[in-house]
């Protein structure tokens, strides 16, 4: 069925573009810029599709990174030398365990890098890490105090440094996907300068290793390419050696090299101009990387069929090594000495075995672990995340957020009602969960019950204790959760069945979001063969019976996401734009205008007069003002973030990036901290005190008119919470409204005048 084979094809896509993302040129500044990361000569954003000749580092307009919780999918995993010490990679962070009692490791540290960590190197002489971190190229950690790691400094680079990083005698060597090998002198290690590069063509650098005056550098079936760094200043390939390697070690001049079209191969590599094969075993599946301890090889196999696992070979004898045993699950990265092996890459999180019998590894223990956020909701000082369950972060220091709570329910987009969140996983599967969730106890997450649609959840959006669930080819569906305990489908539209009518009696639900009594469903084509295009909106006065109003078919945008604020919807394109919709008419909805943007528009948010989108890899996030619609401007940007832009959420002054594997990011519009306050003599302003607001906020408007006024206050969702109108009388009208009621976060007040309608946010403390 092509609904099932266009769903494979959008993970494939993804990871596609996360593993072979062609780079762009970085800047050579060691150590990088001071706060806020603005960097000189890097082109602004127009306003049009950017352009990817520009040099590839962070750039920002009236943006300013904050901080982050980074922990994620695992990509590496490194150990000390004795293997007391693991650097577990978690997104973009690194988890710092003491495993000298693997089956009860110690967390002592974590570290938050700016982007995904890809791989690590720890020099125990010097106690300083070094970790590459996408984006961000390599950082340099001091960990002479464990407990509490401190950044020295950054080097960025042409390229992704996911094919490793090593140091040795004063140097750190670079091996980048696409752009060959940067070495580095790290003598002062708050200020590393790159002293040379050696470009290596043919392919893709995936895995490398590095020993005495040798980089064995991987590019796949195109063999390895040996380079000489004896003198780091002039480094230079010494040979080419036909062997595909998915990875590869090489201690003592002997190499062992992975690939799945053979398993292991032991080569002597003494005399590089005459390479010698010394032995070799047969292994199924995926072997990816491998580590040595004493006379033992571990191999790491991502195969979920028979193999998968943690492979022990007897290598005592490299000319016949000796299969001795796998322990599961399936890992990807893999690193250890001494008795402890620690592996990583599945979804289980960061294991750890006990060889103290290499002849009999012993399962000790497997640590959580995140996964990928998609989508954060947020409210008052606490932020909610699905990332390998339901986790609770405290947001009182937006430089740190700190998770307090859990709950190992999975999914991936939450929606907040008071002490209730609806949480659903992103997925393109069958038998879906609706979760309720009970948050009362932001340390205690509760799940209070939940409804199964037999089909994909995709989006959703909450109104009077109702959940609208996106479910794609589905439709969607109306479940009513006013008893969390029991929530249960009140209606469901659009679901296609044989022979219905598309456009007509079924659509793919990419999309949606309610205002006021409406429902806004988005569905941006995705066969051309089926005429199912469009916006069709809803009336869902009565959500048990929704009626459908119309559908708007002439969108320019191939839309991904979809927030409506007052008379306009405004749509995030996945071809890199932002359209915007009048919808005031739901009988007579129009385009009046479309801003292209330089990624893919992947979600969006609104904190009026700012619409946020995130912009999958390249775009980081934009910050678009649209008090004219027909005129949309960017007015800040951030760009990149540490890898998937995939969610972006309005909360206080900041915006909240979901990215991916790489976590949570927060960013400060710097235009929210630095709008002055209206004057009150201005015609049309609200002036509001005060700001945030306690127990009652004030409110001044002079509309120099004599109409009635009326004054509405909503919540971030587009709920109504207070409407009250009062007699105009004097010129500047005057009124304070009591905000007791109102639970902490972000609101904004509406305030009407015959023609005139204007409005304004404020914080309720």
């Amino acid at each position: 069925m092509k609904k099932v084979l266009f769903t494979a094809l959008l993970g494939i896509i993804g990871l596609l573009l996360l593993a072979q993302q062609n780079p762009a040129r970085y800047y050579f500044e060691a150590g990088g810029p001071p706060a806020g990361e603005v960097w000189e000569e890097v082109p602004t954003i127009p306003g049009s599709n950017y352009s990817f000749n520009m040099e590839l580092d962070y750039d920002s307009l009236n943006m300013q990174f904050i901080g982050n919780w980074p922990f994620g999918q695992s990509l590496s995993v490194s150990s000390s030398p004795t293997g007391d010490t693991v650097f577990y990679g978690s997104g973009g962070g690194v988890l710092v365990y003491d495993v000298q009692d693997p089956y009860n490791p110690l967390q002592i540290a974590d570290i938050r890098a700016r982007a995904l960590v890809d791989h690590s190197f720890y020099d125990a002489s010097s106690k300083i890490l070094f970790l590459a971190a996408y984006f961000a190229g390599v950082e340099i950690w001091d960990l002479n105090d464990m407990e509490n790691p401190q950044k020295l400094s950054r080097i960025p680079l042409n390229s992704y440094p996911r094919g490793g990083i090593f140091a040795g005698d004063g140097y750190l060597y670079i091996v980048t996907v696409a752009d060959g090998i940067y070495i580095a002198d790290i003598s002062d290690l708050s200020n590393p300068q790159i002293i040379s590069h050696q470009p290596i063509t043919g392919s893709l650098v995936w895995t490398s290793s590095y020993e005495g005056d040798h980089i064995y550098a991987s590019v796949g079936t195109s063999g390895l390419r040996i380079v000489n760094v004896s003198d780091p200043y002039n480094p230079f390939i010494e040979q080419i050696f036909s062997t595909n390697a998915t990875g590869i070690i090489v201690i003592n001049d002997t190499g062992y090299v992975l690939a799945s079209n053979f398993g292991l191969r032991i080569y002597d590599f003494s005399d590089l101009s005459s390479i010698v094969q010394l032995g070799e075993l047969a292994i199924t599946g995926y072997p990816m990387r491998l580590t040595k301890a004493n006379d033992h090889l571990y191999i790491a196999n991502s195969t979920t069929s028979n193999g998968g696992g943690v492979t022990t070979v007897n290598i005592s004898d490299p000319a016949n090594p000796v299969y001795v045993t796998t322990t599961d699950p399936p890992e990807t990265y893999i690193s250890g000495s001494g008795n402890v092996i620690a592996a990583s890459g599945n979804t289980g999180g960061l294991l750890l075995l006990d060889i103290s019998d290499p002849a009999d590894p012993q399962y000790a223990a497997e640590t959580g672990t995140a996964w990928s956020t998609v989508n954060i909701a947020a409210s008052g000082d606490y932020a909610y995340i699905g990332t390998g369950g339901f986790r609770v972060l405290d947001m009182s220091n937006p430089a740190e957020p700190v998770q307090i709570g859990y709950n190992e329910t999975q999914g991936a987009i939450t929606k907040l009602d008071d002490t209730v969140a609806v949480y659903i996983p992103k997925s393109m599967g069958s038998g879906n969960h609706v979760n309720i969730m009970n948050i009362a106890d932001k340390e205690n997450p509760v799940k209070s019950g939940h409804y199964s649609p037999p089909v994909m959840t995709y989006d959703l959006a909450l109104k009077d204790n109702h959940a609208y669930v996106a479910c794609w080819w589905d439709g969607f569906r109306v479940v009513n959760y006013s008893d969390p305990e029991n929530p249960y489908l009140l209606s469901h539209e659009l679901g296609w069945v044989n022979g219905a009518i598309p456009g007509e009696e079924y659509c793919f639900v990419q999309a949606l979001d309610t205002y006021g009594n409406t429902l806004y469903v988005l569905d941006y084509g995705p066969f051309e063969d089926e005429d199912t295009k469009g916006l069709y909106i809803w009336d869902i006065s009565n959500p048990q019976e929704p009626v459908r109003l119309n559908r708007y078919v002439d969108m320019l945008s191939k839309g991904n996401d979809i927030k409506v604020w007052g008379d306009y919807a405004y749509i995030s394109d996945q071809e890199g734009g932002l359209e915007i919709i009048n919808v005031a008419d739901p009988m007579n909805p129009f385009t009046v205008s479309y801003l292209p943007l330089m990624d893919v528009a992947w979600d969006i948010d609104i904190s009026y007069p700012f619409v946020y989108v995130s912009q999958y890899i390249m775009g980081g996030v934009h910050i678009v003002d649209v008090s004219d619609p027909a005129n949309p401007e960017i007015s800040a940007y951030y760009l990149r973030s540490g890898c998937f832009a995939l969610g972006v959420t309005a909360w206080d002054r900041y915006a909240l990036i979901a990215d991916g594997p790489a976590g949570m990011q927060v960013y400060d519009n710097l235009l929210a901290t630095t709008l002055p306050e209206e004057n009150i003599g201005v015609k049309d302003q609200i002036y509001l005190f005060p700001n945030p607001a306690d127990a009652r906020i004030s409110i001044s408007y002079n509309a120099e008119g004599q109409e009635n006024v009326h004054i509405k206050v909503f919540d971030l969702m587009g709920k109504c919470l207070f409407s009250q109108e009062y007699p105009q009388g004097d010129e500047i009208f005057c009124k304070t409204i009591q905000t007791d009621n109102l639970s902490p976060g972000m609101y904004v007040l509406e305030l009407s005048s015959g023609n005139n309608v204007n409005s304004r946010k404020f914080i309720k403390k």
